[in-house]
């Protein structure tokens, strides 16, 4: 991997996996023998951000690998709470510099936030890392956190081959192929994200970001509106709240004149993230 560094480069917030679509629930679901990690993540999945956040302070007990800190995270940059979810990223490293998944989920952060300054030093030590062997190269998690790096910096290649390694660390994961796809979105190279959401759709058929990453490739290769609108609706089956599928059929309505619509689905995203 290079060492030097690339001017920066504007991020598609879409493709941050640290973004989730918005959305709000009544009540806490009511896990049996789901793990607290579990309970936190279906609850994020569906859109129950809030509830995300209750059962992570709730589960006072659960193993530290089960990383529900990150999982907090998450439903705090769903909701627009960037300030909160940047306190809790930046005080888990200073307690753990070396952890990349914290590192990995600042960076996102940094670069959604558009404050580049605080991002070049991560950038900077995550180069390092890498060329002082002390990324595990066979964990797909670490691997992504290294795309990540260089992805924010522009260095497309080893972003491109570092995510590659991961896929191939982890065949039956779905988040390194998650990424690549919003990476290939990026470079305009909508056959090869088609085929990255695809692959994660095979192992997690209701994934909801990567059927809002389905449909926006289908709209870059080929402007398939009709198939770009049913994956749409199975992405906002899952979660009623996710900002990126509300986002893109707003563009959608626009495109067709439906101001109305358009409107409506804008004010239902803002009506959970005011800071989107």
């Amino acid at each position: 991997m290079a060492t030097r560094l690339r001017p920066p480069f504007p991020v598609v917030a879409c493709a941050l996996a640290i973004v989730v679509g918005a959305g709000a629930a009544r009540a806490a679901p009511r896990p049996h023998a789901e793990t607290a990690r579990t309970a936190v993540e279906r609850a994020l999945r569906s859109g129950q951000y809030e509830v995300a956040l209750e059962l992570a302070a709730k589960a006072k007990r659960a193993p530290a690998a089960d990383r529900l800190d990150l999982l907090a995270v998450r439903a705090r940059v769903a909701l627009g709470r960037y300030a909160e979810a940047r306190r809790a990223l930046e005080d888990a490293r200073a307690s753990a510099p070396d952890d990349l998944a914290t590192r990995d989920a600042l960076m996102r952060l940094y670069a959604l936030v558009g404050d580049r300054a605080a991002l070049a030093p991560l950038l900077t030590r995550s180069y390092e890392d890498w060329d002082a062997g002390r990324v595990d190269r066979k964990r797909a998690p670490a691997l992504i956190a290294i795309a990540t790096a260089a992805r924010l910096d522009g260095n497309w290649k080893d972003a491109n081959e570092t995510l590659r390694d991961a896929v191939r660390a982890e065949p039956r994961a779905t988040d390194a192929n998650r990424d690549w796809g919003w990476m290939f979105l990026e470079k305009h190279a909508a056959d090869e994200a088609e085929a990255s959401f695809r692959a994660v759709l095979a192992l997690d058929h209701d994934d909801p970001d990567a059927h809002v990453g389905l449909a926006r490739a289908l709209l870059d290769r080929r402007y398939d509106v009709a198939a770009a609108r049913a994956e749409l609706a199975r992405a906002l089956a899952v979660n009623p709240r996710h900002s990126g599928a509300l986002a893109l059929r707003a563009e959608l309505a626009l495109d067709r004149e439906d101001f109305a619509g358009a409107a409506a689905d804008v004010a239902r995203a803002r009506a959970t993230n005011p800071s989107d």
